[in-house]
């Protein structure tokens, strides 16, 4: 991943939130490895960044990569964060990802792991572009709600339909569904109870829940018309129950990714519900929050100059404000951190009535250790 492009990291982040999803409640890990530190450094910090813990295996191709300095440097740094562990993610929106969609859409048209080639990488896993992102029918759609999300810094949990319970969704206030062309009765049956109950559903695509999970023909749109929507082409916005359906036949996922048509998806995820987060940082940061076992709130968020312990002194106010945002309400109050270019992070200031100092590396409020931030990144939290 070293010569990755911004599109191929964020397609990692997607695969890692989805390993998080499909773990459910039991702890999801992620195998990090890199030939150069920097790049090691960066897939250990995404995976941290989407709920994930990294791990690493004793066999002879790494022993002949990273060396035992970044290990020792990287993973004793961990065990100092036990908060990474206990937290939980505490986000407004989830993307549902239908495997039989998948298959029943890509079938066996391409891998569709990352969205480009990488010449440069002699290791990277295809030559073939009709194996990239961009080609593929559901998984452009997919990945490209999850990439216009996170352009638009909305926080979102990938939410496999085995997991679609009505407990799953009811930590939600806005459900993505893209392309899902086959869907169970039992899925179907939970997005309408979802919605009834005064949750949101952005669907894309034509042929919405025409089939089962199965393939057998149900004969037309009927998660649409199981959520009480007449299937149509243009995109459309309607209440449904307590809650409101926005649906359209364009996959504009698939047109946000691929560059043809990006103004409808950002225009409805930049519109989702109030900001969990408002934020200056570059579009290609994918933020996460987070609350601890503890009730604590923290965010995170990847940095690819890597993860470094804090040196010199402590924020000015940072151990007077540590808890400043537990337990608090949605509304203007929330965290706004501040940090300067290419300034370490001795350098963040925090600001707001009731900001708390967090890291941006995962861990809990106040904790010791502290991302280097490259570049200029403003994030506000409101509870």
């Amino acid at each position: 991943m070293r010569s990755a492009t911004a599109d191929d990291w964020m397609d990692m982040a997607v695969m890692m939130k989805y390993g998080a999803g499909i773990s459910g409640h039991r702890p999801s890990w992620v195998f990090c490895y890199g030939i150069q530190p920097d790049d090691a450094e960066h897939v250990f910090g995404l995976a941290l960044a989407t709920g994930n813990n990294p791990f690493e295996l004793k066999i002879p191709i790494m022993t002949e990569t990273v060396s035992a300095a970044y290990r020792n440097r990287v993973f004793n740094w961990l065990k100092g964060e036990e908060a990474l562990y206990a937290a939980y993610p505490l986000h407004h929106v989830a993307v549902l990802y239908s495997s039989a969609s998948r298959d029943f859409l890509d079938q066996v048209s391409g891998v569709g792991l990352y969205s480009s080639l990488n010449a440069g990488d002699n290791l990277w896993w295809s030559t073939t572009s009709s194996d990239t992102v961009p080609q593929m029918q559901y998984v452009a759609d997919y990945r490209g709600w999850c990439r216009a999300l996170i352009h638009a810094h909305v926080p979102f949990d990938v939410l496999p339909t085995a997991r679609a319970t009505a407990a799953a969704l009811g930590r939600y206030r806005v459900v993505v569904v893209p392309s899902a062309v086959a869907l169970s009765d039992a899925t179907m049956g939970q997005l309408a109870m979802f919605v009834a109950a005064g949750g949101t559903v952005i669907a894309s695509g034509p042929d919405l829940g025409k089939f089962d999970e199965n393939g057998a023909d149900r004969g037309s749109a009927a998660l649409l018309t199981g959520l009480g929507i007449t299937p149509g082409g243009a995109w459309m916005r309607k209440a449904s129950g307590s809650g409101f359906v926005a649906a359209g036949a364009e996959r504009a996922g698939r047109t946000y990714l691929r560059k043809e048509n990006q103004q409808a998806a950002m225009q409805i995820a930049a519109s989702i519900t109030q900001p969990q987060l408002v934020t200056d940082a570059p579009a290609a940061v994918v933020f996460g929050v987070r609350r601890t076992r503890d009730g604590r709130c923290c965010w995170s968020r990847p940095t690819w100059t890597g993860w470094a312990p804090a040196r010199g002194r402590s924020p000015p106010g940072r151990r007077r404000s540590s808890g400043a945002v537990a337990g608090g309400e949605a509304g203007d109050r929330g965290l706004r951190l501040e940090a300067g270019r290419r300034q370490g992070p001795d350098q963040l200031r925090e600001q707001g009535r009731a900001g708390a100092f967090l890291t941006g590396c995962g861990g809990g409020v106040g904790g010791h250790h502290q991302p280097r931030l490259r570049t200029n990144a403003c994030a506000r939290v409101p509870y």
